[in-house]
């Protein structure tokens, strides 16, 4: 029985004029998920890559660790133009968790403290973006009355 593949994202970097393409998806096991990367281009034909997690990632953006481990296995030569590649959305995706975030704090320094309480007592744990999103929406049309 094969394991159900979901949350699959693209990613595509031009490297010294050549089109490298990560294909990342996840599964699950038993007892661990794995990120999986197939890379094609540079000398690469759908090769497979995969890492797998006892718990949650600590990486900047989804799938990080794992392309960085897929580089590992490119040509030297290409190793280093791809790593700084994966740094750039790196960076991108930090600036904006951190646009996000001065939005939230903005909003909720905007709450009377009746509200600021009520927002706390009534917020469960978030886990994902999604959720995030919600939260924030729901403080800045607080903070917007």
């Amino acid at each position: 029985m094969a394991n159900k593949r979901y949350n699959t994202k693209t990613f595509d970097f031009v490297v010294n004029g050549e089109h490298v393409y990560f294909t990342c998806d996840t599964t699950n096991t038993k007892n661990v998920f794995c990120h999986h990367v197939f890379a094609s281009g540079g000398g690469k034909y759908y090769e497979h890559s995969r890492v797998s997690y006892l718990n949650r990632t600590w990486e900047t953006f989804e799938y990080e660790t794992a392309l960085l481990h897929a580089v590992d296995k490119f040509p030297k030569n290409m190793r280093e133009p791809l790593r700084l590649e994966i740094q750039a959305v790196a960076q991108n995706e930090h600036e904006k968790a951190e646009t996000f975030w001065q939005a939230f704090a903005a909003n909720f320094a905007a709450l009377s403290t009746e509200q600021k309480q009520f927002v706390q007592e009534h917020t469960p744990e978030i886990t994902n973006m999604h959720q995030a999103k919600i939260v924030n929406s729901a403080v800045a049309m607080l903070a917007a009355l």
